[in-house]
């Protein structure tokens, strides 16, 4: 039986394909009744298809995006085709592949093939990039990971109790804070005592005197968190990643329970801690609290130089609220929460 191709041009008993015939032949169409071909991934070499290379290992973890950090465990895995001799030898090398670090060890054997094994990143590397090296065990293969970064850095956090605390009461219109013959309260308001000790007193309070002349009393706190002892035992230049406050209200704290604002002092108080009055307003000083990077500024500061570290002034959120015949004192346990970097390597 003979096949003809559809568009051939037959003579007695030769037959010449077409032009179309020929171009799809040599395009890669099947022949009819021929069974269809399983797609192959292919390149193209001079016209004709060819079969792409495969890799004989293939490193899955670490990629380019991965940031390692010493003296913690990592998982380095890979693919391999069953023509790789095993074991496989891994290291750590230089991102321009020549000069080996650390010798991480075997992996898998003849019996066992393997595909990840678990490290523990040394703590003396410096901060920068590598790459993992894996050879297999006839030296006909040898590949490198994508370069990644090992951090020589770690975070560690310390929460900070106040080292010293003065709460200050500062009025308006009057040199008395309590009132004398002939003062009287109004809404009900009565003196705030300090609660002393380490606790953190703010607010304000409204009280008259002789009717239409009438004081303002507002209750702020100087406080000042002692990070010498923090400096000491670490020995390492330290940098501030994220800095907070944690507010705790203390055991009988007046209510309503008012919000706070927090001013970072950046110059000692003229006259001391116990000039903050009327004069507060013209010191040199930043508001904290909702600025993540005033604060991560004020704590680098401190740590930086110890006798910069002027500590900050907590008040009521708005004591412009004492013009409303308001009251609003509040008491609270307050901690100061670090999370400081700490270079290892220098």
């Amino acid at each position: 039986m003979r096949y003809v191709t559809p568009g051939a041009l037959c003579l007695g008993l030769v037959c010449f394909a077409s032009q179309e015939a020929r171009s799809a032949t040599s395009a890669g169409a099947p022949r009819p009744g021929a069974p269809p071909k399983a797609p192959i991934s292919a390149v193209n070499v001079g016209g004709l298809p060819v079969a792409a290379p495969v890799i004989p290992i293939h490193i899955l973890e670490p990629t380019h995006s991965s940031v390692w950090t010493i003296g913690e465990g990592h998982t380095i895995s890979w693919t391999a085709t069953d023509k790789v001799k095993y074991p496989l030898w891994l290291f750590l090398v230089s991102k321009d592949h020549k000069i080996p670090i650390v010798d991480i060890g075997k992996a898998g054997s003849a019996r066992l093939p393997a595909t990840a094994m678990r490290w523990l990143v040394p703590d003396n590397l410096y901060d920068q990039e590598y790459c993992i090296r894996i050879t297999s065990a006839d030296n006909t293969v040898q590949v490198h990971s994508q370069p990644f970064r090992i951090k020589a850095t770690r975070t560690i956090n310390f929460d900070v109790a106040p080292a010293h605390v003065a709460n200050k009461v500062h009025t308006h219109n009057s040199n008395e804070i309590q009132p004398g013959p002939g003062d009287s309260y109004r809404a009900g308001l009565t003196p705030v005592p300090s609660p002393g000790g380490t606790i953190v007193k703010f607010g304000y309070q409204r009280w008259y005197r002789d009717g239409d002349n009438h004081g303002h009393v507002l209750h702020r706190s100087f406080v000042k968190f002692d990070l010498l002892r923090l400096l000491t035992e670490q020995q390492h230049k330290l940098t501030v990643k994220n800095c907070s406050f944690a507010w705790v209200t203390a055991p009988n704290s007046p209510q309503p329970a008012c919000s706070s604002a927090m001013l970072c002092l950046d110059a000692a108080m003229p006259g001391g801690e116990s000039m903050f009055g009327d004069a507060f307003a013209a010191f040199p000083k930043h508001l904290i609290g909702a600025d993540p990077v005033v604060r991560v500024q004020m704590a680098q500061r401190w740590l930086d130089d110890p006798s910069k570290n002027y500590g900050v002034v907590v008040l009521a959120a708005n004591e412009g609220q004492t013009a409303e015949n308001g009251q609003c004192v509040r008491f609270v346990n307050l901690t100061l929460k670090l999370g400081i970097e700490e270079k290892l390597n220098k």
